[in-house]
């Protein structure tokens, strides 16, 4: 058993501190599974000075990382080349560079990253990019050929350690022993949040280099050190890059045992069934079960090829911000009434208990607005579940009228997702209940038919809904509603009342008509409420978001300009979650603009649209992909830390 595995108990030092403000450290033990004393940071090449105490980070973490086998110098500088199709390795490593700054790389893990190309990139470079192990233990030596590089104007260098794995044999004394190579795994920390991650990069053995045992023994010292750096640190996520020489048996062992979970499609079932990716190779990025990956990408690009004989792996990661990474709240109930005019609610709060009790217990503005180009209900509504506007050429859903026909899609001219996508392809369950019918014929847009392909982990399909239901009758879908609540509540519900916004333009948004609407909406919130308050398994663990796709004036809210129609409240509630009852939302969100008139929607603000990126902030999730507003995911419903 290796000393990593038998010491595992021991904790891993924490960096501590000297008077200049960076890590001090021993001796590093050149031997051992994992240094249990870091480097000192400044002694990593391109630590980019910041030595500032960390911050808890007020909004997501959002970078692209990559796993990247160079093909190394030897294959290819000798005079007698073994891949004598491929350019000398300093040419290869300016397409390396290129393909770095066209991914918007902002950490890459190397592998058979030899001296001459070391040299190349550092020229190539200057002084952009962070990079360890490189030449720490000599201008030559085998740990430079497993490096990560990070972008310094994204990260810095808390930490630097190493994982020794068995590679091969060496001759010491004329006997055969094996030979152990360092491989770097570093702590760095988000330059925009202060949010810390660890980073690991690994070659394993290939079949030519060692015998399977050397792959067995360091898969297992790898699972080990995932398990001991979040034992240690259980809040910071730990990602595993590398050429790991192993297909199957590594990507079922990672996610079963350490756990993580593999960047791309594939994973394993609640019945712990391995469902292994299409095609397999041995390239990966793995990442704590905390973040969400995206975008995953196996390039074998000309330009790919060019440089060498292994595809660039990459992937989008997203960490939650540091505020919700330890909540309560594990699901939401976003719903929307139309036509709910601000004013009104404060004025008739009063007589409004549900109104009454969430604003009361929970975070609330009656100054949101809706999107600046459309006081539209529908426009609006696929804002509300989009984060977009509404107009197409300014990256919105293209829907400009109260009815679609076809596809959202084809209006827009390209794919369009939705919170429903974000939260069903990353294993959610989402549930959507609606009194429009223009709303839920929109909704067929992400139906099984029209959805869009899974791409991420287990492939849970097209169809976005585990529940679509469509009544006209308020009062039987949210019976529907509470019933689906009590038994196997979604983690994504989303409730549409359309009753104030169509009494208002039958009668008036001042009338007798819309008033009573708006109590019965006001009720049938209510009973939602208190489906959540009454049932134990849902208190505490979920939010309700309100807001409303427009107000209104008179018998119409066409006119963008008139903030009786673009104004709506915005309210979130959950009992015992830890909100500061009673507070403005613009209060714990001062970086947002407060307006009683509309801004535009390159202004920063509360929207209505805000509302999907909010809810899968609550969810740990990344926001919607194209979305407009709140894509950093930076309103926060919390108290600010003491």
């Amino acid at each position: 058993m290796s000393r990593f595995l038998k010491r595992s108990s021991r904790s891993l030092r924490s960096p501590r501190r000297t008077r200049a403000g960076v890590t001090a450290a021993a001796a590093l033990a050149v031997l051992a599974p994992l240094s249990l004393t870091a480097l000192p940071a400044s002694a990593a090449p391109g630590n980019n000075g910041n030595t500032g105490e960390q911050t808890a980070p007020e909004q997501s973490t959002s970078f692209r990382i990559a796993s990247f086998n160079l093909l190394g110098a030897g294959h290819t500088d000798k005079k007698n080349p073994d891949r004598p199709k491929f350019a000398k390795s300093t040419v290869r490593m300016g397409h390396s560079v290129r393909l770095l700054q066209e991914q918007n790389l902002s950490i890459v893990g190397f592998q058979e990253f030899q001296a001459p190309q070391f040299q190349e990139f550092l020229r190539l470079t200057g002084d952009a990019y962070g990079v360890y192990p490189g030449n720490t233990f000599g201008a030559l030596s085998a740990p430079m050929h497993n490096s990560i590089v990070w972008r310094k104007s994204d990260w810095t260098l808390l930490q630097a350690d190493t994982l020794s794995i068995p590679y091969g044999f060496k001759t010491v004394n004329g006997k055969k022993v094996v030979s152990r190579i360092q491989m770097p795994v570093l702590l760095l920390q988000s330059n925009a949040t202060g949010q810390p991650i660890w980073v690991s990069n690994f070659h394993n053995a290939a079949k030519v280099v060692g015998p399977q045992a050397h792959r067995d023994e360091a898969r297992a010292l790898e699972i080990a050190m995932v398990k001991r750096l979040r034992a240690e640190r259980p809040t910071t996520p730990v990602f595993v890059l590398g050429d790991l020489n192993e297909t199957s048996k590594v990507f079922c062992q990672f996610q079963r045992k350490a756990p993580l979970q593999a960047a791309g499609p594939g994973g394993v079932t609640a019945a712990n069934k391995c469902v292994t990716p299409k095609p397999l190779g041995v390239d990966w990025i793995f990442g704590s079960t905390d973040v969400t990956f995206s975008n995953h990408q196996w390039l074998r690009t000309p330009l790919v090829q060019k440089a060498t004989d292994h595809p660039l792996v990459t992937s989008d990661v997203h960490v939650p911000p540091a505020r919700v990474q330890t909540t309560s709240v594990r699901r939401v109930v976003a719903v929307s009434v139309d036509g709910l005019r601000p004013g009104y609610v404060k004025k008739k709060l009063g007589s409004l208990p549900a109104l009454r009790s969430m604003v009361g217990e929970g975070v609330s503005t009656m100054r949101a607005h809706t999107v600046a180009d459309s006081t539209k209900t529908l426009p609006n509504q696929l804002s509300m579940i989009t984060g977009r506007p509404a107009k197409a050429p300014a990256g919105g859903h293209g829907v400009t009228k109260e009815s679609v026909s076809g596809t959202v899609h084809a209006k827009a001219g390209r794919y369009v997702p939705t919170i429903f996508d974000v939260a069903h392809d990353n294993g959610r369950s989402t549930a959507v209940y609606t009194t429009d019918k223009r709303f839920a014929a929109a909704l067929g847009s992400w139906s099984s038919r029209h959805g869009g392909r899974d791409a991420q982990g287990l492939d849970n399909g097209t169809d976005k809904f585990t529940v679509r239901t469509e009544n006209a009758e308020a009062a039987k879908l949210v019976k529907q509603v509470k019933r689906r609540l009590n038994s196997a509540p979604a983690q994504l519900t989303y409730v549409h009342l359309s009753g104030p916004d169509a009494a208002g333009h039958a009668k008036g948004f001042g009338s007798a008509a819309y008033k009573k609407a708006v109590a019965d909406a006001d009720k049938q919130v209510g009973r939602i409420l208190k489906a959540v308050r009454r049932n134990a398994a849902l208190r505490g663990s979920t939010l309700v978001v309100l807001t409303s796709s427009n107000g209104g004036s008179k018998r119409t809210h066409n006119d963008a300009s008139d903030r009786k129609n673009n104004t709506v409240p915005f309210v979130i509630w959950g009992p015992e979650t830890g909100l500061p009852a009673g507070t403005d939302l613009f209060s714990l969100n001062p970086h947002l603009t407060e307006s009683a008139d509309q801004v535009g929607n390159d202004v920063a603000t509360v929207r209505n649209a805000s509302l999907p990126n909010v809810v899968l902030t609550a969810l740990r999730l990344p926001s919607v992909p194209g979305s407009a507003f709140g894509w950093s995911q930076h309103i926060t419903w919390q108290a600010p830390a003491s």
